[in-house]
């Protein structure tokens, strides 16, 4: 049996995640300059915070948190599915990959997967992705599911302004990749 791991940026609500039998990881962040994560915090309190002015710059997953989910996740299955939305080497992916290394070096069975999608289709990857599971799919099944799927889930949203993106730091990213601001 196969159980799956993940982090937060995916914004389940934990009673959906919990149903399925997800185990997420906090993201780390800081908000209006204090250092937070999505533990104590929920995403409602922080897209709240975002709306009244606030300013939020997003740290990534420590590994230890990714670790603490997946072992919550062994507890259920055999094997652990850890994925990750982060690609690359970035911060989230290589606590992941940390993670998934010090858990393998205790005898279980843990493969990363990092299908490259945003929250949302991440989101929606892992409710098919738990479903299948639960009915019995294997860790090779289910990356397939997930890498077939994963170019379904796509999202594009087009904001009325550009401040949102301004103030969680992610407009110097987008200006220096492409021709917005110049």
């Amino acid at each position: 049996q196969i159980s799956i791991a993940t982090h937060d940026s995916i914004d389940l609500p934990p009673a959906l995640a919990a149903e399925l039998g997800i185990a997420i990881a906090p993201l780390e962040y800081y908000l209006a300059g204090s250092h937070t994560s999505t533990a104590p915090q929920t995403s409602a309190d922080f897209y709240a915070a975002i709306r009244t002015g606030e300013s939020a710059r997003i740290e990534g997953v420590l590994a230890d948190d990714f670790e603490a989910a997946i072992r919550e996740a062994a507890t259920r299955a055999t094997d652990v599915v850890c994925v990750c939305q982060s690609i690359g080497s970035s911060f989230t992916r290589v606590s992941a990959e940390v993670a998934v290394r010090r858990v393998q070096a205790d005898g279980k069975r843990v493969e990363l997967i990092s299908p490259g999608r945003s929250a949302a289709g991440l989101g929606a990857l892992l409710i098919e992705a738990s479903r299948r599971a639960r009915d019995g799919a294997s860790t090779e099944d289910l990356f397939h599911a997930i890498e077939e799927l994963s170019s379904s889930t796509d999202t594009y949203a087009i904001p009325a302004d550009l401040g949102y993106l301004d103030k969680v730091g992610e407009l110097s990213l987008l200006s220096s990749q492409s021709a917005v601001g110049r």
